[in-house]
Formats: structure tokens, sequence, C-alpha cells
């Protein structure tokens, strides 16, 4: 019997970016799920909508982590908290870009 090996969620360490220990949550969302949140963007979206529209699914997909701030000061989880991402360092946002996969998604020429 066939084992399904991409299940709706995974667990990655983000230890690299967020310090030892650290991990994140990752729903991995269907192609219905994206294509809902690209309602939303009327026609073909420019730069900035793909990004905005980028950055709403990477808020759904991220549904747990222990990711804190520079006051080591827990950060909510964005599936709960639209907009968490978004206030991230560059990198910290750019590595969840990667490891979810939302960067091969905006880096698509239409």
């Amino acid at each position: 019997m066939a084992k399904r090996k991409h299940k709706k969620f995974r667990v990655v360490d983000s230890s690299e970016i967020q310090g030892e220990g650290s991990f994140v949550k990752i729903k991995n969302i269907s192609l219905n799920e994206i294509l809902e949140h690209s309602q939303s963007a009327n026609g073909k979206p420019d730069d900035e909508e793909a990004a905005q529209l980028g950055l709403q699914i990477l808020d759904d997909m991220i549904v747990e982590w222990d990711w804190v701030d520079d006051d080591d000061e827990p950060l909510p989880v964005p599936a709960e908290n639209p907009g968490t991402i978004a206030s991230l360092p560059f990198q910290e946002s750019s590595w969840l870009l990667k490891e979810t996969g939302i960067e091969k998604l905006l880096d698509q020429k239409n």
C-alpha cells in the first residue's frame, strides 16, 4: 500500500534562523486554497499584489511555531494573527518563503 510522502502538516527545524531547538509547523495547502486566495486579486496581480498574496498564503500555512522577537517574547502564530510574517526581519521571512515553497509560486512568470 502506498504511503503519502507529503502529509497535511510537517514540522521543520528552524534552528538556523531562530536559534537552537526552534521549529515551525507548516500546513501544506491545497491548490484549491491557493486559488481561493488568488481570486481576491482582480485579474493578473502586479508585483505588489503578488507579494501580498504570497504573505496571505504564508500566514495560513504557519499553524504553530516557537519563534520569539528581539526581547525573546513569543511571536503570535501567523495563521491566527495575519500580518505577523510581514513584520519579521527580511532574513526570517525569506527563510519561511523558501521552506514553504511559496518562493517558487511568487517566482513564476505568468
